[in-house]
């Protein structure tokens, strides 16, 4: 899983857990986007995903066969 600032291009990756939980610690206010791989599936991905100070955002994705 992949987050990528809009504004800077800075990178910051990790993995999910298996029930697909997820945590980017410290991230800067902000537009991002979000991409998540796993091979045999299609690649998903969310553009200018907004990230506030002290909120938590969550994402559900369906990754299809492909």
């Amino acid at each position: 899983m992949t987050l990528t600032s809009n504004q800077t291009r800075q990178v910051q990756t990790t993995v999910t857990s298996s029930e697909g939980a997820f945590l980017f610690p410290q991230v800067q206010p902000g537009r991002y986007s979000v991409t998540l791989a796993l091979s045999g599936f299609r690649t998903a991905e969310f553009t200018d995903v907004e990230i506030n100070v002290g909120a938590e955002r969550s994402l559900t994705a369906r990754l299809e066969i492909g």
